[in-house]
């Protein structure tokens, strides 16, 4: 057999193997977006979170088993960063969240992952996070009153929603920070009273 149709032979089975390799990759990403759609679609939703509700759960069990707390008198409020398994802008937003922790130290930043805890550990390990991590499962992804990703909440030191919005990165951030007295001082205060079941995360 001539070294011509040797190369010929394997380079039809480089091609057939990159051609298996896009279609599984394909297949696997139209999977993740259904699968996405459908837990969007089964999900419980809590109502809309305005600016001046307090936000629905304020004691949220991290990945290490530790109760992040959410009221936090000692800090000027906490930053909430949402975010979904098979989001592109999320993947943009991991590799910053250390940094944002960093340059708003006056407040806790708190990462909430929407994914299988296999593919959260797997986020944690691949960028490094620092921060306390949240984990939710697919059907639980509206839980916290947005189906928009990577998103932010604001909260108060006493767990009040200030500001909230979609981000992409520090600026965005930045952004909802410098808004959030203004918008929040167009409110009359009406924050709607709520049960220490309400605020905390049954486990």
């Amino acid at each position: 057999m001539s070294v011509f149709v040797q190369l010929s032979i394997a380079g039809q089975w480089v091609l057939i193997i990159a051609l298996v390799y896009f279609v599984t990759y394909i297949f696997r990403k139209s999977y993740e977006a259904v699968s996405i759609n459908q837990s969007m679609a089964n999900a419980p939703q809590h109502s809309s979170l305005e600016i001046g509700d307090v936000f629905p759960r304020l004691e949220l069990p991290s990945l290490s088993n530790e109760i992040i707390h959410l009221k936090q008198p000692a800090h000027e409020g906490t930053i909430l960063l949402v975010s979904v398994y098979g989001c592109d802008g999320c993947e943009e937003l991991y590799p910053n969240i250390n940094q944002i922790a960093k340059s708003f130290s006056a407040y806790q930043v708190i990462t909430i992952i929407i994914a299988p805890i296999e593919e959260v550990v797997k986020k944690q390990n691949k960028y490094k996070l620092e921060t306390p991590i949240h984990q939710l499962d697919l059907h639980e992804m509206r839980l916290y009153g947005t189906s928009t990703f990577p998103f932010a909440y604001i909260l108060s030191p006493d767990g009040i929603v200030m500001n909230k919005g979609t981000i992409n990165g520090e600026e965005g951030i930045k952004t909802l920070i410098y808004n959030d007295e203004e918008k929040f001082g167009q409110l009359n205060m009406d924050v709607r009273p709520q049960t220490t079941d309400q605020h905390s995360l049954s486990l």
